[in-house]
Parts: structure tokens; C-alpha cells; sequence
């Protein structure tokens, strides 16, 4: 679902979304597997695979990479090694829906990359109509929806739910408003909040130009506060969270469809 949001009609993203999106779609299949319980986060933020192995290919293998590999680390170092192990989320994930027929593969020429344009347009508009109408808070949210809209400004994609410039701000206020309401499992709010933490670090450690990282950690900490709107403080990044609602323990979250990483 991050995915096809991200993805406009040609198979481009937005400009200096890509490696936050790469980030996002590697915690959106932990927070796919927290939701339909595969996934445990205990109370001292390590992550333990549960005892049923998912019949879905992509979540099978991204959960025994956290089972084999990443078994009892925090969520965040969870995060950050999970993409190598499972042969990288965003080709995963772009390989799921090309096998599917919803996207296509073109590679004009050894020296330009591979793109990825949308072969079934009716597939991706229904995701964007969801993921629209939750932001304008229309009806039920689930989970999933929940997830993705707390990725929308992080990754940088508010334009694609909110194409016109002029009601973006309104967007953004309206997405922060249904995603603190929207109840989530804890586990899945830990996830949340431990992975806009990591796409906020790499928007920092990954722009067009390498000047500032000479200029010591003042200015790592002022730039994530231009970024997220927060003030450049030394704990910045602990203010750097989602929002989600955090639903009791024991709380049911039912996890229909695709998962938020497609």
C-alpha cells in the first residue's frame, strides 16, 4: 500500500522520497507482522517472531529473518538489518507487484535505472481513494491505513495525498488528527514510532550534498528540526513519533487485504 502511494503512473516517486520510502516499506512489513501477530515487541522494546509462520511468501521470509537473524534486538536495529536479509524491501515488495501484474519492469537502457510503471491503474487509484479518505476522515480506519498515513509526511508523499498545493497544511493536520485517534496494538506504535525516527535520521544522512556532515551533531539535530517542524533539540528524535493511538494489549487489530508495505 506504501508503495503503490508512493508510485505515480510512470513509476516515478517523488523527488528525495526514494530512500525514505525504501526505509518505510522495510517497517511497514514488521508492522504488517505485529498486526496480524506474527510479531511481538515486549515492554523493553525488543522484538521476538511469534510461533506461526505466515502463509504470505514475503511476510514467511521477513519473519524468519527476524526469527534467525534478528531475534531479541530492539526495534530499531530490527529495522535497520531486516532489508538485507530478505534480499532488500523495496525490490521485494516492487517484485510482489510486478508478479501480480499491477506493475510492469521497463529498463530503457544499461546506463538508466529500472522503472516501474503502473500496468493496473484501477488497482493503485483504489489504494490512493483509501488512503484519501481516511486523511479527510471518512469512515473507519484500519490499522493498515493507519500505518500508511503516518508514513505520509516522513517519506515525503503529502502531495500525493493532497495533489493540490493550497490544502496540503490542512492534509497534514487532518492526517495527524486521524491517526492519534485510529487504535493500533501497541507493538505496531512501537514499530511506527522506532521506523519516522529512522526515515527522519536518513533524510538527514542522505541529501544531494555531504557539506554538513562535517559540522558536528548541532547541526545534525537543527536540520531534523526544519525537517519535522520540531525544535532542534538534543532529544529531538524522541519527540519524532507517530501519533498512533495505542490500543490496550489485548486489543484485536484485524489486518484485511494486502499488507501497508504494497
Amino acid at each position: 500500500m506504501l508503495l503503490l502511494t508512493a508510485l505515480n503512473d510512470k513509476g516515478n516517486v517523488p523527488v528525495g522520497s526514494g530512500a525514505l520510502i525504501q526505509v518505510g516499506l522495510t517497517g511497514a512489513l514488521l508492522a504488517d507482522l505485529a498486526i496480524d501477530g506474527r510479531l511481538a515487541v515486549a515492554e523493553d522494546g525488543t522484538v521476538r517472531a511469534g510461533d506461526t509462520r505466515p502463509g504470505d511468501e514475503l511476510l514467511a521470509d521477513a519473519w524468519d529473518a527476524v526469527r534467525e537473524h534478528l531475534q531479541g534486538r530492539n526495534v530499531r536495529q530490527v529495522i535497520g538489518g531486516l532489508s538485507h536479509h530478505i534480499g532488500g524491501s523495496w525490490n521485494r515488495v516492487v517484485d510482489r507487484l510486478t508478479g501480480a501484474g499491477v506493475l510492469g519492469r521497463d529498463r530503457p537502457s544499461l546506463l538508466r535505472p529500472t522503472r516501474h510503471p503502473v500496468l493496473d491503474t484501477a488497482a493503485r487509484q483504489a489504494v490512493l481513494d483509501q488512503i484519501r479518505a481516511a486523511a479527510a476522515g471518512e469512515g473507519p480506519v484500519s490499522s493498515q491505513v493507519a500505518v500508511v498515513l503516518a508514513l505520509i509526511w516522513p517519506c515525503r508523499l503529502l502531495e500525493r495525498v493532497a495533489p493540490d498545493p493550497g490544502t496540503r497544511d490542512e492534509a497534514k493536520r487532518r492526517i495527524d488528527r486521524v491517526t492519534a485517534e485510529t487504535r493500533v496494538a501497541p507493538g505496531v506504535a512501537t514499530i511506527v514510532d522506532e521506523l519516522i525516527v529512522a526515515i527522519t535520521v536518513t533524510a538527514t544522512t542522505v541529501p544531494p550534498f555531504f557539506v554538513f556532515l562535517a559540522a558536528g551533531r548541532d547541526v545534525l539535530v537543527q536540520r531534523i528540526g526544519r525537517l519535522t517542524g520540531l525544535p532542534g533539540e538534543p532529544n529531538v528524535t524522541l519527540q519524532v513519533t507517530s501519533r498512533l493511538h495505542r490500543a490496550s494489549p489485548h486489543a484485536e487489530c484485524a489486518w484485511p487485504g494486502k499488507g501497508s508495505g504494497g
